[in-house]
């Protein structure tokens, strides 16, 4: 029982994560829209990412490793890049 809780508490952690990435983004959206001018279109949307890769029973947490996170970053940056 210890073990299924200390999942669901890492998985909770990565989606809070995920949920600080995207409202950076959303900032540096705002930023980049005031001081140049330009419009960012992209919407990034990495709480449901989360809850997929979570459905998907993607680890959270081994090796002193997160693959979730893993995962949720390089999306994030493919989308930036």
């Amino acid at each position: 029982m210890l073990k299924g809780w200390e999942n669901n508490e890492k998985s909770r952690l990565v989606g809070s994560i995920a949920q600080l990435i995207e409202n950076e983004f959303d900032r540096l959206r705002t930023v980049v829209q005031v001081v140049s001018g330009w419009v960012v279109n992209q919407d990034i949307d990495l709480k449901s990412l989360c809850k997929k890769l979570d459905e998907r029973a993607t680890s959270t947490y081994e090796n002193g490793e997160s693959p979730m996170l893993d995962q949720i970053v390089s999306y994030a940056h493919g989308l930036i890049s």
